[in-house]
């Protein structure tokens, strides 16, 4: 019965999850942008669970979504804002900066929780 009611829950932060925020300009084309998204499954990455992006392509704008080293980009009809946040376990906050070829004053605190 615990099964089904998952009477084992804990918030986030009982859990230990961290977010990540990071911002960013630059423009990507869609080939880097897999790349860096099949990259963030490594484990000197930390433990990346979920992701979420809106960023410049090199054409446009592209949107993501992260999930366990599953991904899928699309083609925004927005304008995106060069935001993107990873949510994960002992995440390694240079490497990934790295990925993404930001700068080290690309981390932006835009989100609070």
């Amino acid at each position: 019965m615990s099964d089904i009611l998952h009477t084992d829950y804990k918030p986030c932060s009982e859990n230990e999850f961290q977010a990540l925020a990071i911002k960013t300009s630059r423009a990507h084309s869609r080939e880097e942008l897999e790349q860096i998204l099949t990259s963030l499954s490594q484990p000197q990455n930390g433990q990346v669970l979920r992701g979420k992006g809106f960023l410049q392509s090199t054409q446009g704008y592209w949107d993501f979504s992260y999930t366990n080293g599953q991904f899928i980009i699309s083609k925004s009809r927005f304008k995106a804002s060069g935001k993107l946040c990873l949510i994960g376990k002992d995440l390694k906050e240079k490497e990934i900066k790295d990925l993404f070829k930001v700068k080290s004053r690309g981390l932006f605190s835009w989100l609070k929780f």
